[in-house]
């Protein structure tokens, strides 16, 4: 009698491992933009909402938690980040209403994190070719994905913009 809880545990137990072996094993893909010769790996489980938009400057990655990446480029006007940084946080908040929470703007890249309801917005700005362009993601997550971010974030900035 005392052989089946035992028996039952080890065949949770086996069943715990497979599933977390699956997980684990999971393989990031990659994405290339031509326009701006840029490449980042793409987390499991996010796959293309849709084909490269028309003119080239990225992609949407769709997650089955709701959670969203988008890896594009876009031309720095002057080449001005702080400029371009503060459009594109004017632009989440009256279009999306998230409330920003805070930024950073460095020589080589920028990020403003923002908050709306049980979602967090992180978008990453990467510049290349002197300041000319910027490779971007945002991250729209449902939970913390950050670490999540931080690789494709650096998988990005490893080497960007061959196309200067």
């Amino acid at each position: 009698m005392r052989l089946l809880p035992i028996m039952f545990s080890m065949l949770m137990a086996v069943i715990a491992i497979a599933n977390a072996t699956s997980a684990i094993a999971q393989e990031w893909s990659t994405y290339s933009n031509a326009r701006y010769g840029a490449t980042a790996e793409v987390p499991p489980g996010f796959k293309p909402a849709g084909p490269e938009a028309n003119n080239a400057e990225g992609l949407i990655f769709l997650h089955r938690n709701g959670s969203t990446l988008t890896i594009y480029g876009l031309d720095i006007a002057n080449r001005d980040l702080e400029a371009q940084v503060e459009q594109m946080m004017a632009f989440e908040n009256s279009y999306s209403g998230w409330q920003m929470a805070g930024r950073e703007i460095n020589d080589d890249w920028a990020e403003f994190v923002a908050r709306g309801g049980n979602r967090t917005l992180r978008v990453r700005i990467i510049t290349a070719c002197g300041g000319k362009i910027g490779l971007v993601t945002r991250f729209e997550m449902v939970g913390n994905l950050n670490v999540q971010a931080d690789r494709v974030e650096e998988s990005l900035r490893k080497g960007p913009a061959r196309v200067c």
